[in-house]
């Protein structure tokens, strides 16, 4: 079990308010205080200060952070590990985004059950800054994300590099012929909603082109490819989305590549999880394996 004072302290890093500390943890403000305080003299060094009235961690508050994050994390698990019924294989519980989990994941899955029939899988599909504060948690022990991530707090490798492309209705005249990326502002954006690594991925180029989302004054947010995709190839707007995840479509000639001029846009996959994780070395076996098997279907195609 994680030592209350540093459920205290990990609970003051993410309000970084005494009185809220306080009220979320069910006990008073002095008490909060006498908890930091304790730990400041256990560690011999300050962990938080206070500049223009605003609270804030020092170099050594990060660093205990990023370690305490990794040690619930850890107890988490062992306690769920413990709990549960006894069983011979390893038990996965990790998230994806989207356009991971609907469309990478699968392939992935199936060929790593067929060779682990005992173990215990569970994925849970969510946009990136969900999972991430899953992962800070302990709510899942790993993630499979795109987007952007703060590296101070997790340890990542790359899953696989994929390509990023405008997508419009197969029959569209946008497909025809190059255009200009600014052409398309007049277009219906269809797109993710805030918090998904895609839509992240999206306003990043169109910010490297000088385009911000707000150039496009006709949008539609959905929180489904496959609604995207029915409606872009309805001739309802065009879309940006990584080519796995229209790959069928693009196959079957109900959505095009928009040919932009001079646009070529990858992204990495990013296998995630916390520093200092003491279950890391299972984590990391699992991660080779869809590594290895992402690596030999791309040199296959």
């Amino acid at each position: 079990m994680l030592d209350f004072r540093i459920q205290t302290f990990l609970t003051l890093c993410e309000t970084l308010s005494y009185t809220k500390t306080a009220a979320l943890l069910h006990i008073t403000q002095p008490t909060v205080t006498q908890h930091i305080q304790f730990l400041e003299n256990e560690y011999g060094c300050k962990l938080f200060c206070y500049s223009r009235k605003s609270l804030s961690l020092t170099e050594r508050g990060e660093l205990l952070r990023s370690c305490a994050l990794g040690l619930r994390a850890g107890s988490e698990r062992a306690m769920r590990l413990l709990r549960a019924p006894r069983a011979e294989g390893r038990r996965l519980r990790f998230g994806a985004t989207l356009s991971i989990g609907e469309y990478v994941m699968p392939a992935l899955l199936e060929r790593y059950l067929s060779l682990h029939p005992q173990d215990e899988v569970q994925m849970t599909v969510q946009n990136t800054q969900s999972l991430l504060h899953a992962l800070e948690h302990g709510e899942i022990s790993f993630a499979f994300i795109e987007g952007n991530f703060s590296r101070r707090d997790f340890t990542s490798f790359p899953l696989s590099e994929e390509e990023f492309v405008p997508l419009c209705a197969g029959d569209s005249p946008l497909a025809r012929q190059p255009v200009p990326f600014g052409a398309l502002v007049g277009e219906r954006l269809i797109l993710r909603e805030r918090g998904s690594g895609t839509r992240e991925v999206l306003e990043s180029i169109l910010s490297e082109h000088n385009l911000p989302l707000t150039s496009f004054p006709l949008r539609c947010e959905l929180g489904s490819f496959g609604a995207i995709k029915r409606l872009v190839a309805a001739g309802m707007g065009i879309t940006f989305a990584y080519r796995e995840v229209a790959a069928k479509e693009l196959q079957s000639g109900e959505l095009s590549v928009i040919p932009i001029e001079r646009f070529a846009a990858g992204r990495e996959f990013s296998f995630v999880c916390l520093q200092n994780d003491i279950f890391m070395e299972d984590y990391l076996a699992f991660y080779h394996f869809c590594k290895e098997r992402r690596t030999a279907d791309s040199e296959a195609l």
